[in-house]
């Protein structure tokens, strides 16, 4: 049954997915500055004898792949799956596996996303004798600045086969602080305001400055240029008095006659 392949697959790509997460958080990049986290991953593919293609939004200073698994009949359909690898200008306390460069952390879980898209990739191949079709794995640079390595790669042709992709079409993050201004939610980065001056939705505001209200910031991006916007989420997420993460998804509403 290929569910239970596959989930025999993914058990097996457990420790290799730990380790590629563990080195990804070791050695954060900024956007468009992938380059190293981009040498990795092709390192992988070839580890497991994965066909790729690299060079994508490379003028803008990084290097995309987008990596080939085929399956029986790999041309009676495909579709996609998309990872994130850059990070964030924010400085991580010291704990095990943190961050090695100053400055600079995997805060968002683009470390996370990548290594599970590495596994993805390991578990697909060894069970392609039992699906059909082909999954393209992008992983994409540029995730946290605009315009994002995602509109960029669809420009530039990545995803030429018209592959749906997985994920949300349109990445929504709240932060509330002391100090925003209309001005900030105009910048070509908001998100990265946000986090540096401010905390994302569910965490804690530091103490009231006296006579101050809080303010708060908006991020929202678009997956793609050109995608259809046909399903809206809200998705939220936060981690309870013992530690444990939660989420909860609502949908709001699909597009078309879709139910």
């Amino acid at each position: 049954m290929l569910k239970s392949a596959l989930l025999t697959a993914v058990e097996a790509t457990r420790e290799n997915v730990v380790q590629h997460r563990r080195h990804l958080h070791r050695h954060p990049e900024p956007s468009f500055g992938e380059t190293k986290t981009s040498a990795y991953i092709a390192a992988a593919l070839r580890s497991i004898g994965i066909e790729f293609s690299d060079g994508w939004c490379a003028e803008h200073g990084a290097a995309g792949i987008v990596a080939k698994v085929e399956g029986l009949d790999a041309g009676t359909r495909s579709m996609a799956l998309r990872a994130d690898m850059d990070a964030l200008p924010i400085q991580e306390v010291e704990r095990p596996h943190a961050s090695a460069v100053p400055g600079w952390m995997h805060a968002c879980g683009h470390d996370a996303h990548t290594a599970c898209l590495l596994g993805a990739v390991e578990a697909l191949h060894a069970t392609r004798d039992q699906w059909s079709g082909t999954v393209h794995c992008v992983f994409q640079p540029g995730e946290e600045t605009l315009p994002g390595g995602a509109s960029i790669l669809v420009q530039e042709g990545a995803l030429h086969t018209n592959a749906p992709t997985t994920g949300p079409r349109m990445a929504v993050r709240l932060f509330g602080g002391w100090d925003f201004e209309e001005k900030d939610a105009h910048t070509r980065r908001p998100a990265i305001e946000g986090y540096k001056r401010g905390v994302p939705m569910g965490g804690e505001l530091s103490k009231a400055p006296k006579g101050k209200a809080p303010t708060f910031l908006v991020s929202a991006l678009k997956d793609a240029i050109g995608a259809n916007l046909d399903r809206y989420q809200i998705v939220k997420g936060w981690m309870d008095s013992k530690g444990v993460l939660h989420e909860q998804v609502d949908d709001v509403a699909w597009g078309g006659d879709r139910k």
